[in-house]
């Protein structure tokens, strides 16, 4: 019998990330680089994993190794870019925020609503996700 945790959501999409992931590094012939993984992650870490999964997968089998190095290479970049500038704004503040800015759930965008009621039935009745609460089940309703 298989244990709960290798069929858990977070687990299927670390697969389908290393997935990804290998097949790029197959087709470009290097490493990925962190930020080129960070992006992948991103990418593939959200709700709907397994289309963006074998959306880059399609890519990576149709594109020829260069196009893919070049995708990849800039995605990293923009990756890396975006956490710096995220860093530099936190970091060279002078004064505190007159606003916290808090990260947001990945999976319901910060509204904290489940699937069901966001894109699926409209109503959370025998929900297998929020168990028919309606609420994330990644950030239990708070947004965050």
């Amino acid at each position: 019998m298989q244990n709960e945790e290798d069929l858990s959501l977070e687990r299927i999409t670390k697969v389908a990330v290393n997935d990804v992931a290998t097949a790029i590094r197959e087709k470009i012939g290097r490493t990925l680089t962190d930020d080129e993984f960070g992006f992948i992650e991103s990418v593939v870490g959200t709700e709907h994993f397994w289309a963006r999964a074998e959306e880059m997968l399609m890519m990576v089998r149709r594109k020829t190794a260069s196009d893919v190095l070049d995708a990849i290479t800039k995605s990293g970049l923009w990756y890396r870019d975006r956490l710096e500038n995220t860093e530099k704004v936190e970091l060279n503040s002078a004064s505190p925020p007159t606003r916290i800015l808090k990260r947001t759930c990945d999976m319901c965008r910060g509204t904290g609503i489940c699937y069901c009621i966001r894109k699926g039935p409209g109503n959370s009745t025998g929900c297998p996700r929020c168990e028919s609460s309606g609420q994330c089940r990644y950030c239990r309703g708070t947004g965050e």
